[in-house]
This record gives C-alpha cells, structure tokens and sequence, in this order.
C-alpha cells in the first residue's frame, strides 16, 4: 500500500494505492546459519524514462525486468512501458539493484547484482541508458 502525503505533512488514513505482488522465497543453508532470502527486485527511487517523475522497477519474472511509469497523481501506471530481458535469476539466492549514472550520460543506468550464496559467487548485470 502507498499512502500520500496530505500536503501538510501528515499520511492519509487510508491508501492511495496498492498493487499486489507475488514474492517468492529462497531458504539458503550453510553449516552455520540459516537464511531467509528474497530474489524480489523492486526499486521505486528513480526516474528511468526521464520525464521528472519517479519509476517503478520491478522483477516479473525470474529474467524479466518490467518499469512502471510514475503518473501525475503520484502512482504508478498499471501496464508497464518497458521490459528488460535479464539473467534466469531462479538459481540465485538474492538480487540487488543499483540507479546510477554510470556513463554521464544525464541519465539513470541499471546495475544488477545477484548472489548465489551456495556457491559464493556474484554475477553482475549492467543496462546502459540511450
């Protein structure tokens, strides 16, 4: 659920918005801890299209990296305007994303971290703007 801000600093009672999103979750072992993990990418903290207004990014499937525009009245839009081909991350423990200018450029770049914690790797993914 988002709750928006009244303009006087205070939340509203009730939400603005929800959107229902289906996490799943990896149990990770070693010989001396157990953990509970999450390959759920989901960054709402940049503005990817470039229109001045925060974007939703989230993982919709295990090699699918789907963005939510924001709209005028702070939500997000209910189709997604552009899908990313990634990595199968069904093998992964977690991942983890990063909103950058990586390439000065003016605009927001995609780098993608997935940990596989049985293995003790890392793999990284970058998408460049244009």
């Amino acid at each position: 659920y988002v709750y928006m801000c009244d303009g006087s600093g205070r939340f509203l009672d009730v939400p603005s918005y929800s959107r229902t999103l289906t996490v799943p979750l990896v149990m990770a072992f070693t010989s001396q801890s157990i953990r509970l993990e999450t390959p759920l990418i989901l960054n709402f903290d940049g503005d990817l299209n470039g229109d001045g207004r925060n974007d939703l990014l989230v993982k919709t499937a295990n090699d699918r990296l789907s963005v939510f525009p924001g709209v005028k009245d702070s939500t997000f839009a209910e189709e997604a305007s552009c899908v990313l081909e990634i990595m199968d991350t069904s093998a992964f423990s977690s991942s983890e994303v990063l909103l950058n200018d990586l390439n000065a450029d003016g605009r927001l770049d995609i780098a993608l971290c997935h940990k596989d914690f049985e293995n003790r790797t890392n793999w990284i993914e970058l998408f460049m703007s244009r």
